[in-house]
């Protein structure tokens, strides 16, 4: 075992995941390989060979126990949250409204699609940084891509099976887009690319 691994045993983990579904779709697996090593480091300090120590399974059964009990008394999520998820979602829709999280307070700014476009038109034409492209060079930039991959492997500097993993597709690939955060905390809360 590392010295994290020994850590962990003697003192715990130094935090609990927040979610604890994940923690119990892991879990199976975590003990196997708890068990594991911990039966690995036994058998070398005991010398003992290819044998299943009943002391581990115990200590790793006790621990899954203590484990799936402290996920299963923590205390329900707010009934209140889903029913406000939803009608900020009604709203969403029906008023064209966008929540974006803000710049540095990190609570969400609720704003029309007009007024991001106009204050997006506002931020481009005062830095004069970003430029809006009227059609995708995506396609092109993608076959030049494949033509230089595929020259690599012809020339035998690339095996074929590194190319295969390394082959943009049309369907996963897309163009980076500008997304801005609010300044909620400036006067006009204006918008900060991220």
């Amino acid at each position: 075992m590392n010295n994290a691994e020994t850590r962990v045993l003697n003192l715990g983990p130094k935090f609990v995941p927040p979610a604890p579904q994940q923690v119990l779709e892991r879990l199976p697996k975590e003990i196997e390989n708890m068990k594991e090593k911990i039966g690995a480091h036994w058998r070398r300090v005991t010398n003992t060979i290819r044998r299943e120590v009943p002391l581990v399974n115990n200590f790793c059964q006790k621990i899954e126990d203590v484990i799936k009990k402290t996920i299963t008394t923590e205390a329900p999520p707010d009934p209140t949250i889903e029913p406000t998820i939803k009608y900020f979602q009604k709203m969403q829709k029906q008023n064209k409204i966008i929540f974006r999280q803000t710049d540095k307070s990190k609570v969400f700014h609720a704003d029309t699609h007009e007024n991001y476009i106009k204050k997006s038109a506002l931020y481009m034409n005062k830095t004069n940084a970003y430029i809006e492209i009227p059609t995708s060079p995506l396609k092109e930039m993608i076959e030049t891509t494949d033509k230089f991959l595929r020259n690599l492997v012809s020339m035998k500097k690339m095996p074929q099976a590194l190319l295969d993993k390394l082959r943009p597709s049309m369907t996963e690939s897309e163009l980076p887009h500008l997304y801005y955060n609010p300044k909620d905390h400036k006067i006009g809360e204006p918008l900060r690319p991220i």
